[in-house]
């Protein structure tokens, strides 16, 4: 993370521990991120875990419901510009803190995405995450077909329109949100550091 903020007082530190408790329960880079920002340091322990795929984790932390994924999944007011670009940590009433992520496309996908225009093929690019994040990854791409806050269920509507259309469907995907998806493409790709999920 690049960034934790703390909504109400509390301790930064201490809310970075419960948002990394709930996130071990999952494999989504963003969970992984939250749990390596903490390093070595003591989580507490989850009781009633769920991990909601393209949503987020709940789970009750000595006795106190928590909820961690993007304020749309939440219910919170997405229109809030804190909620924008962030993780939201929250309890059964309100934000507790938000947790920003500095996103960098690899190293290698600007020339990949580059070799696919020059062979003639169509890059279409389907993400979660906010309008602001995924437009200006695609356009550092120059990716000109981008659709952001994409459910599982969008992404598998999007890929069998095209096939529905004659297209032949290279999907590539790193998370659980991307197992739907990944399934149904006539040709898949799982990125090694993606979850087992999508795999």
């Amino acid at each position: 993370t690049s960034r934790v903020q703390a909504l109400h007082g509390d301790d930064p530190a201490q809310s970075l521990r419960l948002a990394a408790a709930l996130a071990r329960e999952s494999g989504h880079p963003l969970a992984r991120a939250l749990t390596a920002a903490v390093g070595n340091a003591a989580l507490p322990v989850v009781d009633t875990v769920e991990v909601v795929n393209g949503g987020g984790i709940l789970g009750r932390i000595e006795q106190r419901e928590l909820r961690l994924g993007s304020a749309h999944f939440l219910g919170l007011a997405s229109s809030d510009p804190r909620f924008a670009q962030a993780l939201v940590l929250a309890d059964a009433d309100d934000a507790l803190a938000l947790f920003a992520f500095d996103d960098r496309a690899r190293p290698e996908a600007a020339a990949s995405v580059a070799a696919l225009l020059a062979d003639g093929l169509s890059v279409h690019m389907l993400s979660g995450d906010a309008t602001d994040r995924v437009s200006a990854i695609a356009r550092n791409l120059e990716i000109s077909d981008w659709h952001a806050r994409q459910s599982p269920a969008d992404k598998l509507a999007f890929v069998s329109a095209h096939q529905q259309s004659g297209a032949v469907v290279l999907a590539v995907g790193d998370g659980s949100n991307d197992a739907p998806l990944l399934a149904v493409a006539d040709v898949s790709a799982a990125l090694v550091s993606g979850t087992e999920l999508a795999q």
